[in-house]
Order: structure tokens, then C-alpha cells, then sequence
């Protein structure tokens, strides 16, 4: 066999030796003219080149028969490894990252299809799809386990990857994904230990235009962000470009048995502000974390714990409970939609598949935090009533946070039927605690809160059009509004008084083509009033006795303007004009927003103020 036959490269010290040698043997071949003619060169001199060549030539004929050697050993191996393959060739294709002859020994990574298709009606999961892995990756050692990202499912923001096999009915969002909008994508994964490590995100540049101006970038404030005719802004518009909702994202998972599987998530972007951040020259604008959790499945026991910043269970699914199939609204705005709650904090969760993940409980126990409303007067009460406090030693002095008794508690029950629908049920509870203190003594107050709400995920038109609507009421649920809505505000004794409040959303996303995808939403979020009057002084939220006078006068005062609700209407589209060859997408997505403030009615009236939006962004995701 020739000594450069590919099964018989030679490893990477013999190649350096024979260099060497060969090296050596030119240089002296190249001096032996010079040498010849060199009339003072003595004869002891020539002896000891010709000596010194000769050896040089021993030593080549050794490496010769050390390659040849080489060769012969790897040729053996590899028709062992051949003979290995012929003897159960179907069995070893079937297996993902079994031994010789799989498609993981041979370079190729294998992809389970997307959670919502690998199980229709109970039927047995399909074939997994091979997808090329890039070449300075190595493949999985043989007989090792393969994990790889699973494809998106239904417009998601999110990367919906799991082991958990979704409940029977789920393939009727499958092809309605657009998986332009997912961080991740099915594509390349590196492989570092036990683990698939894929990364995801998007570099995004949108147009913002507001008829009213805001002063702020892609996230849009929706309540009190909006300015009255008293503010020199609602005579002004504003256009801005602002790329910090850029994002990046990485996965890793692994399976620790046949049944257990883990993850780690993290995503971030630019939409932080410190105080050096400016738009004049160079930004300065600082990363920040939207995400980071881990969390551990077992499927044999229908087990799914969670741990980590992440969405909210108040946040609505696509499928089943598990991280990463968010309902999330596809438009630009970093802000989302009016009637969208949510929030993305501290949580512990834990949820208990049944019938074959037809039904899913889970329950969530989440950072609290209390937004509190109080009129121009104060609190009221009597003594010094305290519930918002100044950041400690690692939280930003300038903001203020309340102190809770306990943590925000989320309960929710799902369904998946399997007749192309998937409903919610949950119930939040929380509490509120401020403390009042008179004379050398005082008092805390500790508030019960909280509300219930629900989801229901159509899919008709065979997929092409996907509908869903979200509801929630209580007390004290502001805190998960887009619009920011105050969860409470004093009472006379100086406890905390929550506000009912109410949210609605209407979502339409429809898939015309494959490259466009289009949406509607249809929101809103209100608030109710609580207040009282004491020594001719009006205190709470939504007094009728505030005054309102100036708010519609250019600079008018006093507008106290309690916000009530906010209406939005939107409707955009993505639109992906550039893929291929393995390299990403391109999109760009245009999109109009209609939003209505109200305000309490107070003396002098109720304010309002209409405020349209036009957004215009360009996307490349460059892992899809």
C-alpha cells in the first residue's frame, strides 16, 4: 500500500521527523557542488559529509518501514469497521449516535422534528431528519447520545426545545411556524462533553415613528409614556432607529438517562440605559439578561422543574407548560402588545404531566414586586406610612423597591385535547406589605392579592390562520400589564389597598406563503379607582376629586391624570426576502399601532389621547 494512501496518513511526529530528514539531505546534497569545488577542503572534510549522508539514509529507510507498518494496522482497522457495517446495517442507521456506520460516526447530526409534530393524534414519533454538521465540528464519539435542537413551533419569540413529547392534537400548529421568529433554529450544535451547545439570536435595525412624542426607542410605553395636550411632546412627533433589541442566545442540553433530560438557556440584549448612555456619537448603551434558567424533565415520571429568570407562568403556551413554547406577540415592539401579560423574573417551577402531556399543573413561586398608585396629596394616613424603599447594597440606589411577606405564586392548569385547540386556566396570589409608623410606634400591614385568568390557541384553515385570545381579572394585577398599571395604592390606615384591574387579548397570525407571515392583535387594560377623603384632602387612585383643569392646556397645571386603560390595535408582517445556503435569513417586518390612553374623570374632565406608530425593522438571524 502506498505510504500516502488517506488509511495510512502518517501522524504528525513521524510526518515532522521525515521532514526533517528530507530537509537535511537537500541541504547537504545543495553544498556538495561548493564543497567539490573548494580547492582548500581537506579529505577528512569530505569523509564526513559522505558519512553524515549515508546515516541520513539509514534513517530514512527506517521511517519508511515505520509508515509502511502504520498503513498496514489502519487497513486492517478499517475493513474491520466495514465488515462491522455489512453485518446490521439496518439496526445501525436507526440509532442516532450508536455505533459505526450511524449517521452521528459519519459526520451527520440527527434533529428530532418539532415537538408539536412528533406525536399526532398518539401516534409513534416520526424519523428523525439528518442535518449536516459543520466540518471543523467533530462528530459524537461512537456509541454516545445524540441531543440536538428540535425545530420551532407557532410563532414563538422563544426556542422550543425539549424532550417532553407534546400531547396528541399538537401537529395543528406545526406548519404554522414561522421559524424566522425564534431565536434558534434546527441548525448547527457543538458538542462539548455530554452536552449540544447551539447558539441563536438576531441583529435587528428598526424605524420608529410616533405622531406623539415618547422620547424613548422600540420599547413603547402604552399608559402614562403617552403625552396629554399639557406636555410640549404631544405637539411634537419623533422618528428614531434603535438597534439595542439585538439579541443573542445560547442552549445547552444533554441527557443525564433515557428519561432525564437538562437544559440551560440564556438570552440577552442592548436594552439597558446607563447614566453615560446617549445618542449623539457613540451610544454606550450596556448588555443586558432577558433570560437565564436551567431545567431538569424526567418523561418516564411526567416531571418538568425550572429554575432561574424566566417568563412568568402567567405567561400564556403554545403547547403543554414547559420553557420555551411562550405564547409570545411576533411584533416588534419591545414592549409586546396592550393586553399581554407578563413579566420575566426570579422563579422556582415545578409541573406534573398527565395522560400523555394531555394535561399539564404547574405551579410557580416568583419574585414579588408592587406597583403603587397615589394621588398628589399623599397617603392619608396617619403617622409615616412606608412601602417603597431605595435599593440596598446591589440594587441601583435610584430605584425603588417594596418588601414583601411572601412571594408571588402562580397555579395553572393546561389542556390539549387533541382537536386543534389548547387552553389555560390559572390563578395568581400574591401579597402586599407596608408598614405605618406613629409616634415611637408602629405597625405592618400585610394585603392579600391576586386574580385568575385564561388562554384558549385555535388553528383553522390547515394552519394557515392561528387565532388566540387571553383573559385575566383580579386585584392587584397590574404589575403583569404592558402598559405598566398600578397594582395599588394607601388606604387610611396605611395598608395597601389593591386595584381590580382586567386585561384582554385578541391575537390573529396568519401564514399566507411560506416566506410572510402576518398578525393582528387587538388589546386592552384597565384599571378601577379606590380612594378617600379625609380633613378636605383627596387621597388613593382615580379620585373624581383631583383635579384635571390643565391637562388639556399646553403647559397647564395642575393634571393629575390618573391613567385608567389603554387600548392598542395592531397589525404588521414579517416578510423573509433572503436565505439560502445555510447562511441565516433576512426579514423585514412592517407594522402599525394604534394606542388609546384613558385617564380617571376627574375636576375639569377625563383625559384622553390617541398616539399612532409606525415601525419598520430589518432582522438577520444568522443561525436559522
Amino acid at each position: 500500500m502506498h505510504i500516502f494512501s488517506p488509511l495510512a496518513r502518517p501522524s504528525r511526529r513521524v510526518s515532522f521527523a521525515l521532514a526533517t530528514a528530507l530537509a537535511t539531505i537537500s541541504t547537504a546534497i545543495s553544498l556538495a557542488p561548493f564543497a567539490a569545488h573548494a580547492q582548500q577542503a581537506s579529505d577528512d572534510g569530505l569523509d564526513a559529509v559522505e558519512k553524515q549522508i549515508q546515516d541520513l539514509q539509514k534513517q530514512l529507510q527506517q521511517l519508511k518501514k515505520q509508515l509502511a507498518a502504520e498503513a498496514k494496522a489502519k487497513a486492517a482497522e478499517a475493513a474491520k469497521l466495514k465488515a462491522a457495517e455489512n453485518a446490521a446495517p439496518s439496526n445501525a442507521a436507526a440509532t442516532p449516535g450508536g455505533g459505526p456506520g450511524t449517521a452521528a460516526a459519519m459526520g451527520i447530526a440527527t434533529t428530532p422534528l418539532a415537538a408539536d409534530q412528533r406525536q399526532a393524534q398518539g401516534g409513534a414519533p416520526p424519523p428523525l431528519v439528518p442535518q449536516q454538521v459543520p466540518p471543523n465540528i467533530a462528530p459524537p464519539a461512537a456509541g454516545g447520545t445524540t441531543v440536538n435542537p428540535v425545530p420551532p413551533p407557532a410563532f414563538s419569540d422563544q426556542v422550543p426545545i425539549t424532550e417532553v413529547p407534546p400531547p396528541p392534537g399538537a401537529d395543528s400548529l406545526s406548519s404554522a411556524s414561522p421559524a424566522i421568529l425564534t431565536q434558534m433554529a434546527p441548525g448547527y450544535s457543538l458538542r462539548v462533553g455530554g452536552l449540544s451547545i447551539s447558539l441563536g439570536g438576531y441583529v435587528e435595525a428598526p424605524l420608529i415613528y410616533r405622531n406623539h412624542a415618547e422620547t424613548t426607542g422600540i420599547n413603547s410605553g402604552f399608559g402614562t409614556a403617552i403625552p396629554l395636550p399639557n406636555s410640549p411632546q404631544y405637539y411634537m412627533s419623533e422618528i428614531r432607529g434603535d438597534a439595542r433589541q439585538s439579541r443573542w442566545a445560547a442552549l445547552a442540553q444533554g441527557n443525564i438517562s433515557d428519561s432525564i433530560s437538562v437544559a440551560a438557556y440564556l438570552e440577552g440584549d442592548f436594552l439597558s440605559a446607563p447614566p453615560t448612555a446617549n445618542a449623539v456619537q457613540s451610544n454606550s448603551y450596556t448588555p443586558r439578561w432577558r433570560l437565564y434558567y436551567a431545567q431538569v424533565d424526567d418523561s418516564d415520571l411526567g416531571v418538568h422543574a425550572a429554575f432561574g429568570e424566566i417568563w412568568s407562568l402567567v405567561v400564556p403556551f403554545k403547547v403543554g407548560m414547559v420553557p420555551r413554547q411562550e405564547l409570545i406577540p411576533i411584533d416588534p415592539d419591545a414592549q409586546y402588545v396592550v393586553g399581554f401579560d407578563w413579566n420575566r423574573n426570579f422563579g422556582l417551577r415545578l409541573v406534573k404531566s398527565f395522560d400523555d402531556n394531555v394535561f399539564n399543573v404547574g405551579l410557580a413561586i416568583e419574585s414579588p414586586e408592587t406597583v403603587y398608585g397615589v394621588g398628589p396629596n399623599g397617603v392619608g394616613a396617619p403617622g409615616t406610612t412606608s412601602y417603597y424603599f431605595p435599593g440596598g447594597p446591589t440594587f441601583f440606589s435610584g430605584t425603588s423597591y417594596t418588601n414583601e411577606l411572601t412571594p408571588d405564586a402562580v397555579l395553572k392548569v393546561t389542556a390539549d385535547p387533541g382537536f386543534g385547540g389548547h387552553y389555560e386556566v390559572y390563578g395568581v396570589a400574591r401579597s402586599m406589605q407596608t408598614r405605618t409608623t406613629l409616634d415611637a410606634g408602629g405597625q405592618n400591614h400585610v394585603v392579600g392579592a391576586g386574580g385568575i385568568g385564561g388562554t384558549a390557541l385555535y388553528s383553522f384553515f390547515d394552519q394557515k390562520l392561528d387565532v388566540y385570545t387571553t383573559e385575566m381579572a383580579g386585584y392587584g394585577i397590574g404589575r403583569y400589564t404592558s402598559s405598566g398599571l398600578p397594582d395599588a395604592t394607601i388606604g387610611p390606615n396605611g395598608a395597601a389597598r389593591p386595584l381590580p384591574g382586567a386585561t384582554f387579548l385578541l391575537g390573529a397570525i396568519g401564514h399566507p406563503t411560506d416566506a410572510i407571515d402576518t398578525y393582528t392583535y387587538l388589546g386592552r387594560e384597565e384599571v378601577g379607582g379606590r380612594y378617600f377623603n379625609a380633613g378636605g384632602k383627596s387621597y388613593g387612585y382615580g379620585n373624581p376629586l383631583y383635579s384635571n383643569v390643565g391637562c388639556d392646556i399646553q403647559l397647564g397645571t395642575p393634571c393629575v391624570a390618573n391613567v385608567s386603560s389603554a387600548t392598542e390595535v395592531t397589525i404588521g408582517g414579517w416578510w423573509r426576502f433572503l436565505e439560502g445556503n445555510n447562511v441565516g435569513v433576512f426579514l423585514v417586518g412592517p407594522q402599525y399601532e394604534y394606542i388609546r390612553r384613558g385617564d380617571f374623570r376627574g375636576v375639569g374632565g377625563a383625559p384622553t389621547v390617541n398616539e399612532q406608530m409606525y415601525i419598520l425593522s430589518f432582522r438577520y438571524y444568522p443561525f436559522q
